[in-house]
């Protein structure tokens, strides 16, 4: 794989009691090899993540479930361009 990069996505703060989601796209021509989250500014409990996969070719999303604590999310990726794609 070429230009493999690992990216981070927007931070995402929690809103109450609905699930919090955040993504991530790959740069343009490049997809998603793995990915992950980070959760930070945690007030109260640390939130259940309910998913944390790719929703398409390149893009990465994460969906913590909602609590009436606050906290941040953020979507990471690892993104490359494939072979025979450049």
């Amino acid at each position: 794989m070429e230009n493999l990069s690992r990216q981070n996505g927007l931070v995402v703060s929690s809103s109450g009691t609905s699930p919090t989601v955040a993504e991530l796209d790959c740069p343009a021509g490049q997809y998603v090899i793995s990915g992950g989250y980070a959760i930070t500014s945690v007030v109260g409990q640390v939130p259940e993540i309910l998913s944390s996969l790719p929703i398409d070719a390149d893009t990465w999303q994460v969906v913590a479930n909602g609590t009436i604590d606050s906290y941040d999310l953020q979507a990471i990726a690892l993104c490359a361009i494939l072979p025979g794609q450049v």
